[in-house]
């Protein structure tokens, strides 16, 4: 595995008739959050399931531009799923920040944290 290998990240959509899922595996960092948004946003509103998921359990990094994107996300409604310490501390922390805007009842600032997962 070349250096380069640990820059890329791989995205998969499986649509069913009631639930949609991306799958994410790599890192979520740099060009591929734009990607990730791009895609998020195209394949949204085509989508005719009623329950979105995004699945983090093989993300291996997030900056925080993904932070910010997965917080959007979640907002949206996209329910997040992951499974180690760091990414269930990565869903967490974006639950629990959107349920302290919806209690404060303002935007809260961004955070650039980077979080990695492996």
């Amino acid at each position: 595995m070349g250096a380069e290998d640990n820059h890329m990240m791989k995205i998969t959509f499986n649509k069913g008739c009631e639930s949609a899922a991306w799958k994410l595996e790599g890192r979520l960092a740099g060009p591929w959050v734009e990607e990730l948004e791009k895609i998020w946003h195209a394949a949204a509103p085509d989508s005719r399931a009623s329950h979105l998921v995004l699945d983090l359990c093989e993300v291996t990094y997030v900056d925080g531009e993904g932070k910010k994107l997965l917080s959007r996300m979640h907002e949206a409604g996209v329910e997040l799923i992951g499974e180690g310490i760091m990414t269930q501390y990565l869903i967490e922390g974006i639950k629990n920040g959107h349920k302290n805007k919806e209690q404060a009842g303002h935007e809260a600032k961004g955070n650039n944290t980077k979080v990695k997962l492996a």
